[in-house]
């Protein structure tokens, strides 16, 4: 009978989950490029359609006005596309121009849909305030050193090794909670001083993410730094830290160091940043986002 039990299991879980694995996945892949095929044509064919209707002389060419003109369109007609400025229009139709002859050719407006998408940024609103207060500083090659160190990959790994200790140190820390021990900093914990190894440790990983985060801001400045989300959780967990830390030493009634581990146990999931960037997780996640809907119909047959 086990003999049995487990052979079947075997076949069950290695042999067929991976027959049906494969032959949901390539539907899908098979599913994914015919859409992506489909739509390629149907682009194809409306924007060809659109340049007929443009170039009423059938010259072969658009003029720069009439160009300007379907831009005035979309912004007066078109709700869903988003409003495009005068400046800009003329940084657009300068790229769809790529003969340089002040006119779009077809196959130049072939390019139309993939430059709606472009979208611009004035240089001078990435400038953080080194570069804006102290040009001299900023241009200097001791800053421009240390932002080279600041934004390369060594420094990441440096950081992630950083998350990873901080994350045995939790473990090593809660361990006897786990199991059912007791603690014996347990009389330290409310008296609100750094007088036990655990708490030395807490606070020099605070230091060290608020350093971080601090060297990150002026080096990118606020606006870039702000645009990735690993930027932004990774600010939110260190000002939280930051927070928990000045209220717990600070002279008051609340001196529970207890808040800091509970804030250091939502720090560890930093980790998802190492995860992050390894680029297989970035594979597995963006298919898992991408089988979402298809998933969808599985879904409501099992148990709708």
């Amino acid at each position: 009978t086990c003999i049995y039990f487990v052979s079947f299991m075997m076949i069950t879980f290695f042999f067929v989950m991976n027959v049906v694995l494969a032959s949901v996945v390539n539907t899908y892949q098979n599913d994914d490029d015919a859409r992506k095929a489909t739509i390629k044509k149907l682009r194809k064919e409306n924007l060809i359609s659109a340049f007929k209707l443009l170039d009423q002389d059938e010259e072969g060419w658009v003029d720069r006005e009439t160009i300007m003109g379907v831009f005035r369109v979309l912004n007066e007609d078109c709700p869903e596309v988003r409003f495009i400025p005068a400046e800009e229009a003329e940084l657009l139709f300068a790229i769809l121009d790529t003969g340089g002859e002040n006119r779009i050719s077809e196959e130049e407006f072939m390019s139309f849909c993939k430059v709606m998408l472009l979208h611009f940024e004035r240089a001078s609103a990435y400038s953080t305030f080194i570069e804006r207060h102290f040009p001299a500083l900023f241009q200097s090659w001791q800053f421009q050193s240390f932002s080279r160190a600041i934004k390369s990959d060594t420094f990441e790994h440096v950081v992630d090794f950083v998350v990873v200790l901080n994350a045995v140190f939790v473990a090593i820390q809660s361990y006897p909670q786990l199991v059912g021990e007791p603690s014996t900093e347990e009389e330290h914990i409310k008296d609100g001083q750094i007088d036990t190894v655990w708490e030395g440790f807490q606070t020099a990983f605070t230091v060290i993410y608020c350093t971080e985060m601090l060297m990150k801001v002026l080096v990118l400045g606020w606006k870039r730094y702000s645009e990735s989300y690993r930027n932004l959780f990774d600010a939110f967990i260190t000002v939280l830290s930051f927070a928990a830390t000045c209220y717990v030493y600070y002279p008051n009634r609340f001196s529970d160091s207890r808040l800091i581990r509970f804030v250091v146990m939502a720090r560890v999931l930093r980790l998802v940043r190492v995860l992050v960037a390894m680029k297989q997780f970035q594979v597995i996640g963006g298919t898992f986002i991408d089988i979402l809907p298809a998933a969808r119909r599985i879904l409501l047959f099992l148990f709708g």
